[in-house]
């Protein structure tokens, strides 16, 4: 019974990703999105995941405020922290290597936390099986193969040196990959003590799904799909209310810590702001060539203590990568003047 505790929230982020049917109902997977948009994206993203080869862009940003709230518990604590890249890389399958696979990445960026600010360059490129890193504090490259790293990530996970042994975190059979993705049992379950997490998806202004104007993306005409996730506004829902009570209530048996958690949630949830928005550009060909992600939130810390004069802590989000050249030919070439490590030496 306590997987329950968070399969509401899985089940509720199942429907939001894959196409499913609750045990009570069925959900609408475009949510709201005109049928013939919906087909537009729904191919464009099949006809994505079955590229093999492209040259990206991206952009990543991260700012947290009012972390001054926190001070009380420690006061080394800094008040705001904030981290920015930039990037460029390729892409391209390549079967014939045993990494399946040869690409590049070349990222600037930096992590200010108070008023100490650290950063440079991170820079790798896999080509003809061989893994190369750009030392930031030499600059200089140094290669190793990739069967060797390969092999040494399989023997620390079997010997325990990591959390799980990577060997087995890939299933071998393809159709385990269709069963974990699967939320049908968990449905089942939330649906014996009689809940319908297909219902938690309709409340008005959760989800807003939306195709703007064709802009231009990435260099080429592209249409914006624009899916916006307010969870601000679900976890002010009675729906959402009265979920959490039934949950802690078939909960409070078994597990009377997790539904004593249950049972605060709503006071914590009350002063949270969660705000996500995924934008999808849908190019004239059916591709998707980039992605917008933006994530606000903010924690009323203040609030939950007692205390009305303490800024709350909030955090914003962005991310954006853009592809082109997608299915050209792309050549991923190994650096100069590389330095060979391990067996390679």
């Amino acid at each position: 019974m306590k997987r329950l505790v968070v399969g509401l929230l899985l089940a509720v982020c199942a429907l939001l990703l894959v196409s499913s049917v609750s045990a009570q109902g069925t959900v609408d997977t475009c949510f709201g999105l005109a049928a013939e948009d919906c087909a537009v994206i729904g191919a464009a993203a099949r006809n994505t995941e079955n590229v093999t080869s492209f040259n990206l862009n991206y952009t990543f940003d991260l700012s947290i405020t009012g972390l001054e709230s926190l001070a009380t518990m420690d006061a080394s604590i800094p008040s705001t922290i904030s981290a920015s890249a930039t990037g460029t890389g390729a892409f391209t399958v390549n079967s014939a290597l045993q990494s399946q696979f040869e690409m590049s990445l070349f990222t600037d960026g930096s992590v200010t936390v108070g008023e100490d600010t650290i950063g440079g360059p991170i820079n790798f490129v896999i080509a003809d099986d061989v893994v190369y890193f750009q030392n930031p504090e030499t600059m200089v490259w140094e290669g190793q193969a990739f069967s060797e790293i390969s092999s040494g990530l399989d023997q620390l996970g079997q010997l325990g040196g990591l959390p799980v042994d990577p060997t087995t975190m890939v299933p071998t059979d393809p159709t385990q990959l269709t069963e974990a993705a699967d939320p049908t049992a968990i449905f089942e379950q939330l649906a014996a003590i009689g809940l319908d997490p297909a219902a938690l998806v309709t409340i008005p202004g959760f989800i807003t799904y939306t195709r703007a104007a064709d802009t231009t993306y990435g260099g080429v005409s592209a249409s914006p799909f624009s899916f916006t996730a307010d969870l601000t506004t679900l976890f002010n829902s009675a729906q959402f209310a009265q979920t959490l009570s039934t949950l802690s209530a078939a909960v409070a048996q078994e597990d009377p810590e997790a539904a004593q958690g249950l049972a605060l949630a709503p006071l914590l949830l009350s002063q949270t702001q969660l705000n996500v928005n995924v934008t999808q550009f849908v190019t004239v060909d059916g591709f998707v060539n980039g992605l917008t992600l933006d994530m606000t939130g903010a924690l009323n810390i203040g609030m939950l203590a007692g205390s009305a004069t303490a800024p709350p802590i909030a955090f914003d989000i962005s991310f954006g990568v853009e592809l082109t050249d997608l299915n050209s030919a792309i050549d991923v070439v190994a650096p100069e003047g590389a330095v060979m490590t391990g067996s390679g030496m």
